[in-house]
């Protein structure tokens, strides 16, 4: 039974508008009105007693903190749970530099202290962690604070690497690079960066296909946190759409005669 259904009234009605409602309704529902009725007797009884609790401040407060679950064995019970053991989960962003050899972060984390139907409370801590090399998205780690509000907690870390990387649950790490057209057909060299900074050349096969991968061994991520063992590099071709705008005559002539040829070959294809 809800006291202000009874009335007809929402959960934020003033004084003025909880004894406008009662007044409606004991206009409809009074005894002397309905002679005999006996449902709208019981109907009065239970305006009655809306109205004589939510008329009354304290009465009232006590009743919407029952509504709202705040006053019961089970909310002093939950309330005791979530002080001493909460689960967050917390974005982290990291580099590639921080990926490979591991590091320490300051997380700031919030905890809910208590809540009611409009608001809630909360209390901000923060944690040092020490994140150890190749850490994957999902790394837990836990914290015990001394403050009775917050307890003990698990956080959950779900890491964002800057660049352009991917990396695998086994320490594969995959980077694009781009590669002109002509270096695809006939084949080539490519200068890169290793995730070390150090520099290193690849070679790319004749007829090379966009998508193709080269792998450089070991060059990866650690393949688990704290494992010395590192995955793979794996560089992923894909074409260079920053196509030349200042060709010669000569090279001009030279795709001209190219174009020509991939149609003739095209055409004697589809016969």
């Amino acid at each position: 039974m809800n006291f202000y259904e009874i009335l007809g009234v929402a959960r934020d009605a003033d004084e003025a508008t909880i004894k406008s409602a009662f007044r409606e309704l004991a206009k409809k529902y009074h005894p002397d009105l309905n002679p005999g009725d006996a449902e709208a007797e019981a109907k009065m009884k239970e305006v009655n007693e809306a109205y004589s609790t939510l008329s009354d401040a304290e009465k009232k407060r006590q009743y919407d903190a029952k509504l709202n679950g705040t006053d019961s064995p089970f909310a002093d019970f939950l309330r005791n749970v979530v002080k001493h053991f909460v689960r967050i989960n917390k974005l982290v962003n990291l580099t590639i530099e921080e990926v490979i050899h591991g590091c320490t972060k300051e997380l700031d984390l919030e905890f809910v202290t208590s809540s009611s139907y409009f608001a809630f409370n909360s209390i901000k801590k923060t944690m040092v962690v020490e994140l150890p090399p190749g850490c994957r998205d999902g790394f837990t780690v836990g914290a015990q604070f001394r403050d009775a509000e917050v307890g003990d907690a698990e956080v959950t870390l779900h890491f964002k690497v800057s660049g352009n990387y991917k990396i695998d649950a086994r320490g594969n790490v995959l980077v694009p690079v781009p590669v002109d057209y002509p270096s695809l057909i006939l084949g080539g060299t490519k200068d890169v960066l290793l995730l070390t900074g150090e520099g290193k050349t690849l070679k790319i096969p004749v007829g090379a296909q966009p998508g193709n991968i080269l792998k450089v061994k070991g060059e990866g991520v650690p393949m688990a946190p704290g494992n010395e063992k590192r995955g793979n590099l794996l560089y992923q071709l894909e074409l260079d759409a920053n196509l030349p705008t200042n060709l010669s005559e000569e090279a001009l002539e030279a795709l001209k005669l190219y174009k020509e040829k991939l149609e003739q070959v095209s055409d004697k294809q589809t016969i």
